[in-house]
């Protein structure tokens, strides 16, 4: 599921981020923090974005006047990240005519990873240490949401003591595709995936400190972004669920 993975590189990253992604004529705007929320909206613009063909500029608040600016370019279901080189011409070069275009002060022009992570804005990288997802979860079809959903559990190390917590990974059915105003662009149907972890008690009462408690849920959930790659073995087991419910592969499972 490249959009839900591009999405999870760009959180990963520290501060705000302006997000723009440009489709033909159209431009969306997001901005994103910690505090984010609108997944649904920027994913399907994501996700229409790699249908057809799309640009997005990813620029990130260092001080009031101060940016790092990042590309990704989209299309054929799946993205590339741009070089600097490459951003730096697309901000200043007029697209209709390729005429120079005055570079802004404030920008300066970045490979996608050279972008600041999360951390580097905070006291230091998260410690959780040895994070795993045990071998044993439950996969079934949760009519309520209408969508496949495994149930999980994890264990993870903080300051030297072990913990355990639990998750779950919802996969709902996509909706059939929709014809677009305009009759080039085909609009994928609405994707939505939804994840959620708890952690026990004993950890929280170990924490003394709201902002080291938030810390380190960060980073638990940093952890469990891997396993929602495509790739990864338990969404392998969700794509086999949907794809025995449904009786069709999803759009996102590389046997589709």
């Amino acid at each position: 599921m490249k959009h839900i993975e591009l999405l999870n590189e760009i959180k990963e990253k520290g501060g705000l981020k302006i997000v723009t992604v440009m489709i033909g004529d159209e431009n969306k705007v997001f901005y994103i923090d910690e505090d984010f929320e609108d997944d649904f909206t920027i994913l399907k613009w994501f996700k229409r974005g790699m249908a057809t063909e799309a640009g997005i500029a990813i620029r990130q608040v260092l001080e009031e006047d101060r940016f790092l600016v990042a590309g990704v370019h989209l299309q054929r279901n799946t993205y590339t990240i741009l070089s600097a080189a490459e951003v730096e011409w697309a901000f200043t070069t007029d697209s209709k005519t390729g005429k120079p275009i005055p570079k802004a002060k404030s920008d300066t022009f970045v490979y996608f990873d050279e972008l600041l992570e999360s951390w580097e804005f905070e006291d230091g990288p998260s410690d959780i240490e040895n994070f795993s997802v045990h071998s044993k979860y439950v996969v079934f079809y949760n009519k309520e949401e209408n969508g496949i959903q495994l149930d999980g559990s994890f264990a993870y190390e903080y300051n030297n003591k072990a913990y355990k917590g639990t998750f779950f990974f919802i996969l709902h059915e996509e909706e059939v595709e929709e014809e677009s105003e305009n009759e080039e662009l085909n609009v994928g149907g609405s994707f939505i995936f939804t994840s959620q972890f708890n952690i026990e008690d004993k950890f929280l009462n170990d924490m003394v400190d709201e902002e080291e408690l938030d810390h380190s849920l960060i980073g638990i959930g940093m952890s469990l972004e891997d396993y929602l790659l495509p790739e990864s073995e338990l969404m392998q087991v969700m794509f086999a669920a949907y794809y025995k419910h449904y009786g069709v592969r999803h759009n996102d499972d590389p046997k589709g």
